[in-house]
């Protein structure tokens, strides 16, 4: 029964209805488009890539909707974890677009419909990528099978996403000259440990995807090991700018942390603010010390707090009975401190969360 359908049977019968029923139906009606309009549900949902070993985290993918028109896109995080807000939960189907990388790396799509309805209850949807299956993402329709697989990928985070993240010491310092050797050699020892490729000789000008094929497995492994040997994190778009083994040197170079300040193990987040459509913004909470003071940070970026904002454990939430729901705060950033960028998440299109490190 489509929405159509129950607009005319109401408009047809609303003037023979007793003013009681009426006044019902009206209340009713007007409480449905509050809902529908102002609180606003989010799909959470996670990409994992399969094959006959297993599965691992979708790190390198993207989600992405057409709402009122615009495109909205999720950049997968370290977890392959997308969230992307539903506005109008009155159709039954919402088309969503997941995209990913071919052997060529062009970016190319494919798009999966789902029950609303089914969708909002699970609260985590599981999608599968087989890069070498003809339909490249699916879902497993299984309810126990869904429910298991989320226990498994709860129980089974990385320890450097928990709120501690181990630094080896020497890569908490600046990268100097003779200190960028040594960075080169580790970033081809785990290359090497990553791809295994016989008769190749790896080098910094070696070509990670024309001249040792990679498969996406390999370089999504590869990823998250050079981030946790080194720290650091990289997005999609960083992730991109990488083709050789000199680009990788380079990238991680770039967001490794300096030695002129103390890094703190312990990671936080915290609300940045709200930035409006043309970059200008409604409310803010920090300067940015690497880019212009008010551009919106990236990672690897250093921040200067300009007035207090609470530590909290996690980002903000939405959920369906309880409304946006803040997680437990475990500290206080205060004036002037210093924090480096670990994750920027954007909640509804215009708030700005990030994970971030304290600097002191």
């Amino acid at each position: 029964m489509s929405v159509t359908f129950l607009e005319a049977i109401i408009s047809k019968n609303f003037g023979k209805m007793p003013l009681t029923v009426r006044i019902i139906t009206y209340l009713c009606l007007m409480s449905l488009l509050i809902y529908n309009s102002l609180l606003p549900e989010f799909i959470n949902g996670e990409i994992r890539i399969e094959d006959d070993e297993g599965y691992i985290p979708f790190t390198l993918g993207k989600a992405s909707m057409i709402i009122e028109g615009k495109n909205i896109t999720s950049e997968t995080d370290s977890r392959g974890i997308w969230s992307l807000p539903l506005l109008n939960k009155m159709q039954k189907y919402q088309t969503i677009r997941f995209e990913y990388r071919d052997k060529n790396r062009e970016w190319k799509s494919y798009d999966l419909s789902f029950d609303i309805l089914k969708t909002i209850f699970r609260k985590h949807l599981i999608v599968y990528h087989n890069p070498n299956s003809s339909q490249k993402f699916y879902i497993k329709d299984e309810r126990n099978k869904g429910e298991l697989d989320y226990k498994m990928a709860e129980s089974s985070k990385p320890i450097r996403l928990n709120r501690y993240i181990n630094i080896p010491q020497i890569y908490a310092q600046t990268i100097t000259l003779s200190e960028n050797v040594r960075l080169t050699e580790e970033v081809l020892s785990t290359l090497n440990e990553t791809v295994i490729r016989e008769n190749i000789q790896i080098n910094q000008n070696t070509n990670l995807f024309e001249d040792l094929d990679i498969t996406l497995k390999e370089e999504i492994i590869l990823k998250n090991r050079i981030e946790t040997k080194f720290g650091i994190e990289l997005n999609v778009r960083e992730w991109d700018k990488i083709e050789t083994v000199r680009d990788l040197v380079n990238q991680t170079e770039k967001y490794s942390i300096p030695s002129s300040n103390w890094i703190s193990e312990e990671i936080g987040f915290a609300y940045y603010g709200i930035q409006n459509n043309d970059g200008s913004w409604m409310t803010r909470y920090f300067e940015n010390e690497t880019r212009m003071k008010t551009e919106r940070p990236e990672v690897g970026d250093f921040i200067r707090a300009i007035g207090d904002v609470n530590i909290r454990e996690g980002y903000i939430e939405h959920e369906i009975l309880r409304g946006w729901v803040n997680k437990e705060t475990i500290g206080l950033i205060t004036l002037n401190d210093r924090l480096l960028v670990r994750e920027v998440k954007l909640v509804a299109g215009n708030y700005v969360w990030i994970k971030f490190t304290m600097i002191e």
